[in-house]
């Protein structure tokens, strides 16, 4: 094929420099050369709503993100270590919601006020499992936030060796208190891959601010890192578990965003009445 402009030239259809596009839109003309690829994924609210365990660490929002890259719509749950640390945590993981925004829209963050009970597991139960023992308790709240809010499934940002709470034997032995899936989307990542993310993301400065919450607070020594579920059972019935977990759905509070995609439960005030907003304006404030 020749052109009349460049007769000595010829189209080269393999192997080829530059590809040129011709878009024609409504009978406008679009000519471009180069294209910059975005993250893909799907439309945020077209892949049902999940509860994220969001902490202000570094990896739960770069979970948090990947869930909404493929269209859920995320509803995070902060455990605080309040009262027995300050509300800090809590602040930050307000700031990551608006640094994730408006790309991920996030419509309610849950609060769970986790430092007493906490203190409970640390004075009941063999301090090797504690952090197991904190870990069951907060799936286990997640779940019921979880039925409340219609979603269909649990997102951490757990990385498989990462931390001793992250071994195959703790993961299930944390796994079996709950019936719906867990989702795990950093598994196979390691630390290095997840920071880069965080970074392009725009969660890592406010991540690695210091911060006291449920995760530094009564911390074992020497935690287990291969749980046997025997001794995990004997640990877990040393706890009234019922009670502490329905203490904390109880004990739950709420902020409320703006997002177009998430429909707060019209059943959440006849369930939990005491659950109210922390902070104006809400999204929805008139349920």
């Amino acid at each position: 094929m020749l052109c009349a402009a460049f007769p000595d030239k010829r189209v080269q259809m393999r192997g080829v420099d530059v590809i040129v596009y011709v878009l024609v839109v409504q009978g406008s003309v679009y000519v471009y050369a180069r294209s910059i690829r975005g993250v893909g994924g799907l439309p945020q609210g077209s892949a049902g709503k999940v509860m994220t365990l969001l902490s202000s660490g570094i990896d739960s929002p770069v979970a948090t993100w990947m869930l909404a890259r493929r269209g859920a719509v995320t509803v995070p749950v902060h455990f605080s270590g309040r009262p027995q640390t300050p509300d800090t945590s809590e602040f930050l993981v307000q700031d990551i919601v608006a640094a994730l925004a408006p790309a991920v829209q996030v419509g309610r963050l849950y609060v769970v006020p986790f430092g007493d009970v906490q203190r409970e597991v640390s004075v009941t139960c063999p301090s090797s499992l504690r952090v197991i023992m904190y870990r069951r308790l907060m799936y286990a709240v997640t779940e019921r936030l979880a039925r409340i809010e219609g979603a269909k499934a649990i997102v951490t940002g757990e990385s498989l060796g990462q931390v001793a709470s992250q071994t195959l034997e703790n993961i299930m032995a944390v796994n079996e208190v709950v019936d719906i899936p867990v989702f795990r989307p950093l598994i196979g990542s390691d630390k290095q891959e997840i920071i880069e993310r965080a970074a392009r993301i725009g969660t890592y400065e406010i991540s690695i601010q210091a911060a006291p919450d449920c995760c530094t607070l009564f911390m074992p020594r020497r935690p287990e890192t291969h749980a046997r579920l025997d001794e995990v059972h004997e640990a877990w019935e040393l706890l009234d578990h019922e009670a502490l977990i329905q203490g904390l759905v109880d004990s739950v509070e709420y902020i409320d965003f703006p997002a177009p995609t998430y429909r707060p439960p019209r059943s959440l005030r006849a369930h939990h009445a005491e659950l109210a907003p922390r902070e104006l304006p809400l999204a929805g404030k008139d349920q």
